[in-house]
């Protein structure tokens, strides 16, 4: 497959040196934040996972069909299969392998893992979906009751939730104090597409999430959550979505779409 690379655009305060991306999206930092996980979709529209070493700047296919790649705190790595009916597989980077999870439901959205290490995840078809609670410990996985079924986002302390909210019909999201059930910030996109996609820092201080406007233009946007102020992170009239946090909350890494190649970058965070 042809290797596609290109300049990281120069995003502000928030950029402190340029690098050569790949293309590709989906993409999740490793447990040691020295390289990426992202996937690929071939001519034969089969998505694959491929590493990019962000020392050498090599891109290298896991000869895995997959996508969607995730990682818990502890380090182990997750992808899900191709298809309607995607399986969930644990990676094993050293042996470029992948072996099968078995869920009741199989994941049809974004998981969040809870403080004591255990992961909800959405299934299903319904809008909102039925949620579930996975312990990767013992493997065992049943219905989650306990949060709302718009659930988005878990911080990792536990404090926060996001959930999915409407704002004169369009989809948005709202920052809820999990102990009191105060909501504390809450977007008011009216674009289409609204906001979504948010996803909090490893140290639970900051939220980035999706906001769009004309499409197919989408921007990243930066919460503090100590003060709850939100700073711009992207405004190049791309497609801006996907974004993961390094292990140490350094550096975020996401894809945009700009014509018709996604691709990734990273920034570094104040």
């Amino acid at each position: 497959m042809k290797r596609i690379v290109c300049l990281l655009f120069l995003l502000g305060s928030f950029l402190t040196g340029a690098e050569n991306t790949p293309v590709g999206k989906d993409p999740v930092f490793t447990q040691d934040g020295k390289s990426i996980l992202y996937q690929i979709t071939d001519k034969e529209g089969t998505p694959c996972l491929w590493q990019w070493d962000l020392q050498s700047g090599r891109q290298t296919p896991l000869n895995l069909e997959g996508q969607a790649p995730f990682r818990l705190k502890n380090g182990r790595m997750f992808y899900r299969t191709a298809g309607l009916f995607a399986e969930l597989c644990e990676l094993d980077l050293t042996k470029k392998s992948g072996k099968t999870v078995e869920l009741p439901q199989p994941m049809a959205g974004t998981p969040m893992e809870k403080p004591n290490g255990e992961v909800v995840y959405p299934a299903g078809f319904d809008d909102p979906p039925e949620l579930f609670r996975w312990n990767p410990a013992t493997g065992k996985a049943v219905p989650e009751k306990s949060f709302p079924r718009t659930l988005q986002a878990l911080s990792a302390d536990g404090k926060w939730m996001v959930l999915t909210s409407k704002f004169q019909g369009m989809r948005n999201i709202a920052l809820i104090d999990r102990k009191s059930g105060r909501k504390v910030f809450e977007t008011k996109q009216t674009s289409e597409r609204g906001c979504y996609g948010a996803v909090f820092s490893p140290d639970s201080r900051y939220l980035v999430y999706q906001t769009t406007g004309i499409q197919p233009i989408s921007d990243l946007a930066l919460l503090d959550l100590r003060t709850l102020k939100v700073t711009k992170l992207t405004s190049d009239n791309a497609d801006n979505h996907a974004p993961a946090f390094s292990p140490d909350g350094k550096k975020l890494v996401f894809c945009f779409l700009k014509g018709d190649l996604y691709r990734l970058k990273i920034i570094y965070l104040p």
